[in-house]
């Protein structure tokens, strides 16, 4: 499976990308939201990992720009914690 990680932060990146690849899949990554699309739009994804505090592009609207371009599933992991920001992701179509 591929996997599309998208995260500002290199630690969170660095700290992931190893753990999902020692399960057997190809990890790809992107820091923004411009290169996420890019990406997104120039392969075939399973599924996006997601962060929702990004530089460029809030993560609630690249979640529908995601499922425009892909059928890949969208998890979203932030640390964002208000329950408002959780059912908008839903409503833009993350999966989890």
């Amino acid at each position: 499976m591929r996997v599309l990680l998208v995260d500002d932060e290199e630690v969170i990146l660095d700290s992931l990308a190893p753990v999902i690849s020692s399960q057997g899949h190809e990890v790809v990554t992107a820091t923004d939201g411009r290169t996420a699309l890019a990406t997104l739009s120039a392969g075939s994804f399973s599924l996006v990992l997601l962060d929702l505090g990004l530089p460029d592009i809030d993560g609630i609207e690249l979640i529908a720009k995601c499922k425009e371009l892909s059928d890949a599933a969208v998890i979203i992991l932030s640390a964002r914690h208000l329950e408002a920001d959780k059912v908008r992701a839903l409503d833009e179509g993350a999966d989890d």
